[in-house]
């Protein structure tokens, strides 16, 4: 695990998230909910801890890193370098939209993933990509 995040900020989620997921803002100020399309304004990584259905019901914070270097999943192989957008279970993927498409960027892949569900850094870098 990468000790170099930049700025992490708690906020209430709004539905069940697996550690080292993407988020965007939820419907309400101070909330979050899983990013679940390229599409997403992702803003940035939950830490290790899992939102289980109990945390929302009690109010919980989780934190999420926005800044900085954070722990993602990927949601396929990735090779470092690659530019990343977010897959439908708040995973990284490598960014390949179609033409005319634009993306969501999150960040940019520090080390390569042989396959999905492994855990890589990721250095938080939000931009659009047009295919």
């Amino acid at each position: 695990m990468y000790n170099n995040t930049g700025l992490i900020k708690s906020f209430t989620p709004t539905a069940a998230i697996v550690p080292f997921s993407a988020v965007k803002f939820g419907a309400d100020d101070n909330t979050i909910t899983l990013a679940t399309a390229a599409a997403d304004l992702a803003i940035g990584f939950t830490n290790e801890i899992e939102v289980v259905a109990d945390d929302i019901v009690k109010g919980n914070l989780v934190d999420v890193v926005i800044d900085g270097i954070a722990e993602a999943r990927a949601g396929a192989a990735i090779t470092r370098g690659s530019r990343l957008t977010v897959d439908s279970t708040g995973r990284v993927i490598t960014a390949t939209p179609a033409a005319g498409v634009n993306v969501q960027i999150i960040g940019i892949a520090l080390k390569s993933a042989a396959s999905a569900d492994e855990q890589i850094p990721v250095l938080l870098q939000r931009s659009i990509m047009q295919g």
